[in-house]
């Protein structure tokens, strides 16, 4: 006698008679669109600036990313038709290289009440990013439900996203615009930058070395220029400086960036750069270095190199110890923008070094004084 087997399968779950039911719904009402200032002023035009750290994309010229900072503040009214029902959606879609800030922790459609009418979720497709709505239990029966949502629409950063500006419409799934985002994206310019200072042998002294160091964004069309000012107490050595000596670590020149970071980090014959490549000016007070753009290249560009300037400094006198401490400036110009910088050495025990980024005393910073006089006089 043949005896049969009986397969025990799982139960499948039961679907909801609204879940079973939902639809996408068509006749959904937007009303009272607004963008206002997220995280930093729009322009006079309506332009979001994109971020202010901008950076040659694996050193690619005419391509940059932005820190996806800079967002704007995007809200809008919903009114959903008379007769929706629970687990029925609707969605509105963002432009290519924008998405939703804090998507994790977006908040829900509700009413004035505080009652909830849809959860929402972003959801990205073809890489682009929608605020999908999906209507809760408590529309069932209602009518005339509204309620607002405010959520922070970020600038996206994309190597694909070249410099220009970007205005696109925000739609809804029935394809209506409710409104243009704006996004400006720079030139390229000087990107993580840095001085650096050191104090070496008597701490009453205030000998040492100053460094600049950064990376000028390549875009084939731009000079940059670095101006370094001398602080109280010294002067900097400007013939040392011409001279470049790789045996006492002086110098102009590219460092090359490779897979584990900056190689050849101090001065040596193969990365100084021909004189003729750049513009030198130095009176002791500071010192200027100008590279045109036919001095840089695109394999400057990609294989990735950070522009060092290295010199030493020659004592002048006690005004540093007002401070207890000497101070650099800096001011970085590329692409019609200026950024300023600030380095601080403190003098050490009978050994090592300090080195610091701290900001000088006020009193040197006054705007009202012109930036030379600020530092030490000309010389």
């Amino acid at each position: 006698m043949a005896l049969a087997a009986a397969l025990a399968l799982p139960a499948l779950p039961a679907l909801s008679a609204s879940a079973a039911n939902a639809a996408e719904l068509q006749n959904v009402s937007f009303s009272n669109v607004t963008i206002s200032e997220g995280s930093k002023p729009l322009d006079a035009d309506g332009f979001l600036p994109a971020s202010n750290t901008l950076t040659i994309n694996q050193w690619n010229p005419g391509n940059v990313s932005g820190s996806a900072g800079n967002y704007v503040m995007l809200g809008f009214d919903v009114a959903v038709p008379n007769g929706a029902q629970p687990g029925d959606t609707f969605s509105v879609s963002l432009p290519e290289f924008w998405t939703v800030r804090g998507a994790a922790s977006l908040a829900d459609l509700v009413d004035p009440a505080g009652n909830t009418i849809a959860t929402t979720k972003v959801v990205t497709v073809n890489g682009i990013r929608s605020i999908q709505f999906t209507l809760t239990e408590f529309v069932k029966d209602r009518e005339n439900l509204a309620g607002n949502l405010t959520f922070m629409a970020q600038e996206l950063s994309s190597p694909d996203r070249p410099v220009g500006d970007y205005v696109a419409p925000v739609v809804t799934n029935t394809g209506q615009e409710l409104v243009e985002l704006k996004a400006r994206v720079p030139a390229p310019y000087w990107a993580a930058p840095s001085i650096s200072m050191s104090w070496s042998g008597d701490p009453n002294t205030p000998t040492g070395g100053v460094e600049l160091r950064s990376r000028p964004s390549y875009d084939g069309a731009s000079s940059v220029k670095a101006t370094v000012y001398a602080g109280p107490g010294y002067i900097f050595d400007c013939e040392a400086l011409r001279n470049q000596d790789p045996t006492k670590a002086i110098g102009i020149g590219l460092v090359d960036i490779g897979p584990e970071g900056v190689r050849n980090s101090l001065p040596t014959e193969e990365w100084l750069l021909d004189p003729s490549k750049y513009t030198l000016t130095c009176d002791g007070g500071s010192f200027t270095v100008e590279m045109p753009a036919s001095s840089w290249t695109s394999a400057d560009a990609e294989s990735g190199q950070v522009l060092r300037i290295i010199t030493t400094r020659i004592p002048t006198d006690d005004s540093w110890k007002d401070d207890g401490a000497v101070f650099a400036y800096a001011d970085l110009e590329q692409n019609g923008r200026t950024l300023e910088l600030n380095g601080r050495a403190v003098p050490p025990g009978s050994t090592g070094s300090g080195t610091s980024n701290q900001l000088p005393p006020r009193r040197l910073r006054d705007p009202h004084v012109p930036r030379h006089e600020r530092q030490q006089p000309l010389r």
